[in-house]
């Protein structure tokens, strides 16, 4: 009877999954909800128009030349891999993969694929490498890699990312507050950076071409807010946490260093690209959390809460709809 109950729960999950890729992938394609800031410039990207910072990813330029300039079919490549890629993540990650589910809908669904398009397919491949930072798989993990890479440059993070998590957890409880601290003394990092960027003038380049044009990062805004004190309560389980949901943590931790610590950098809107790519660990490790507790409904309602809110920050404050 176990048996039949598990394969059937195994069989519906499959078809809730295969539901929700064709809602998302419809939605999406057709931009249901309004053309997204991001639109018009892949529109005029595909048909070879010139505009002012193209895409520099070798996948943009591949894809654009396999749909002979066909819109459609170009967005539809994008929207398949990047959904796919999550969906298929979270429910080899997460415990309660319906949570997840909504977390992602009202999250990185309209941040990454129905905007960003590029960087969707990177965060959904960087998903799917969880399980090789966890099991220490380094072939399939550097596989994964390059075909993040290959489709936006953020997903360069992953790199050094794999080597970092596998550094002792109590590294980790430090990371957020020492990014701080490096925003209080002031450390000069352009520096350290631009002098380490210089070995090597490709990177260097593509540095300089990313980083963006804002001179300064509010580090004390709602969600940075929101994410520290989420690692911190996070942090008190710490001990309880299983390997994969361990290997969240440690992520969620070295993003909110990079958010903090990088925040001095005279041109940090590539500190935003990295924070947010990292950042979609929160979509399985804030569901993966109920599992420790006894409340299940009272969190799961408040982790709802906070994705609604979360969408609504996007809508109104960021703006990814035109």
């Amino acid at each position: 009877m176990n048996h039949i109950e598990s394969t059937f729960k195994v069989n519906a999950s499959k078809v809730v999954l295969s539901v929700v890729f064709l809602i998302l992938f419809t939605i999406t394609l057709f931009q249901i909800f309004g053309a997204s800031v991001d639109y018009k410039t892949y529109l005029d990207f595909i048909a070879g128009v010139s505009i002012a910072n193209p895409p520099k990813e070798p996948f943009a330029f591949i894809l654009r030349e396999l749909t002979a300039g066909n819109s459609l079919l170009f967005f539809a490549v994008f929207a398949c891999i990047g959904i796919a890629t999550k969906l298929w993540a979270i429910s080899g990650l997460s415990k309660y993969i319906y949570l997840s589910l909504f977390a992602y809908f009202f999250s990185y669904f309209f941040l990454h694929d129905y905007t960003q398009i590029r960087v969707g397919v990177s965060s959904g491949i960087f998903l799917l490498s969880i399980k090789d930072i966890r099991d220490r798989n380094l072939g399939s993990f550097l596989f994964k890699s390059t075909l993040a890479i290959a489709f936006h440059f953020s997903a360069l993070i992953m790199l050094p990312l794999y080597f970092i998590v596998g550094l002792k957890k109590s590294i980790f409880r430090i990371l957020p507050i020492l990014g701080i601290i490096i925003v209080f003394i002031n450390v000069n990092l352009q520096f350290i950076i631009l002098k380490l960027l210089s070995l090597n003038q490709f990177i260097n380049d593509l540095y300089m071409s990313k980083r963006g044009h804002t001179e300064s990062i509010k580090i004390l805004n709602l969600i940075s807010i929101s994410y520290f004190l989420l690692f911190y309560c996070i942090s008190l389980i710490e001990h309880k946490l299983d390997k994969t949901d361990l290997v969240l943590f440690k992520i969620l931790s070295i993003s909110l260093f990079i958010f903090f610590g990088f925040s001095v950098l005279e041109m940090p809107v590539i500190t935003y690209r990295i924070y947010e790519f990292l950042n979609i660990v929160l979509i399985v490790l804030l569901a993966n959390i109920v599992s420790y507790f006894k409340q299940k409904l009272l969190l799961t309602i408040g982790i709802c809460i906070y994705f609604v809110l979360h969408l609504l920050h996007l809508l109104f404050n960021v703006n990814i709809i035109a």
